[in-house]
């Protein structure tokens, strides 16, 4: 087991223990790391495919809501989990499942209750009966109001996850918002922003030391942006990021005939551009080449690099060059 997963089984096992106190510390410190932890929550919470009725597993429930974005990617198993649960497990799964709903792809599906509540009859027949009757009212009122929220609320709550800026949870907020498409695009400013920030600053937590997982906010926020507003000139840093770190070459191409798409208003992501220059592909050179020229006057920190490759053996990049190098200096 490495380091990382040694960390997150050490802190699942204190979810167990006695000392309310500890488990407390347990419960924020996993809720920090988030995503990662998820799969290891969840084989606690569903051991051989059914939800334990344990304090442990309601525990590990519990943690897993807190997350956020961060822990919808176990949405769909709590879901098919709510149809088999027994009594002491049907409320804490009732309450994950609303907890994490309002990131889901059911955001604001009024629906949502008939689809997963009612598909377990019986449970909801007994809860609402007897002692238990209070208890399974209060859980399903607050389901009710998690899992209808207004799409603009669930909006404000990805953006504040953006501003946070906390590994993890801003690129599942950027992968909800994407889902939303052009009904986000108030988002933008907050989704840009997130890029240019770079990856957020991971340390100490309660005196422990949080492992640094590879952050992947920038292609999530980058394919968030462009699913909302393609058109959208500030939309270039997703297209400047995609020219300089994606693998494949036709993606690198199509980033850079975007950038100048944008003309003199892309004049942020020139230095992208100056970048690609000096990219492997000579395909990719040639259009970066010409997307300088697109943006012009304001590409000027090209000149030098563009005058060397006319200077070059490519006599293909040169003429290129040699017009960008005209439409730059107007």
């Amino acid at each position: 087991m490495d380091g990382d997963a040694a960390r997150i089984a050490a802190l699942i096992e204190r979810l167990r223990g006695p000392d309310k106190g500890k488990v407390a510390v347990a419960h924020d410190q996993l809720r920090r790391i988030g995503r990662p932890a998820v799969a290891a929550l969840m084989k606690v919470a569903r051991p051989q495919g059914v939800v334990a009725g344990s304090i442990h597993s309601k525990r590990a429930l519990l943690v897993i809501g807190s997350m956020g974005p961060a822990g919808v990617k176990a949405f769909d198993d709590l879901v098919e989990a709510l149809g088999a649960c027994g009594d002491d497990t049907f409320l804490p799964v009732l309450r994950a499942i609303g907890d994490l709903a309002p990131y889901s792809e059911f955001q604001g599906d009024p629906r949502l209750a008939e689809r997963l509540v009612f598909s377990n009859q019986a449970m909801v027949k007994k809860f609402s009966k007897g002692n238990d009757r209070q208890r399974f009212q209060y859980e399903f009122n607050r389901f009710q109001q998690r899992t209808q929220v207004e799409p603009e609320a669930g909006m404000k709550a990805m953006i504040t996850e953006l501003e946070r800026n906390r590994t993890h949870r801003r690129e599942v907020a950027a992968e909800v918002l994407g889902r939303m498409g052009p009904a986000a695009k108030s988002a933008v400013p907050a989704l840009v922003k997130a890029l240019r920030k770079g990856a957020p600053v991971v340390g100490q937590i309660g005196g422990f030391s949080v492992p640094k997982y590879r952050d992947r906010y920038p292609g999530a926020g980058c394919d968030a942006l462009v699913r909302i507003a393609p058109r959208d000139p500030r939309v270039a840093i997703a297209w400047g990021w995609q020219l300089e770190n994606s693998p494949s070459e036709e993606m690198r191409i199509q980033a850079a005939l975007r950038i100048g798409g944008f003309g003199a208003r892309a004049v942020t992501q020139v230095r992208d551009l100056v970048g690609g220059l000096r990219d492997e592909s000579r395909r990719v050179r040639h259009e970066v080449i010409t997307a300088l020229g697109m943006i012009g006057p304001g590409a000027k920190v090209a000149i030098a690099p563009l005058e060397k490759i006319i200077a070059g053996p490519d006599q293909a990049a040169a003429v290129r060059a040699t017009a960008a190098l005209r439409l730059i200096r107007k």
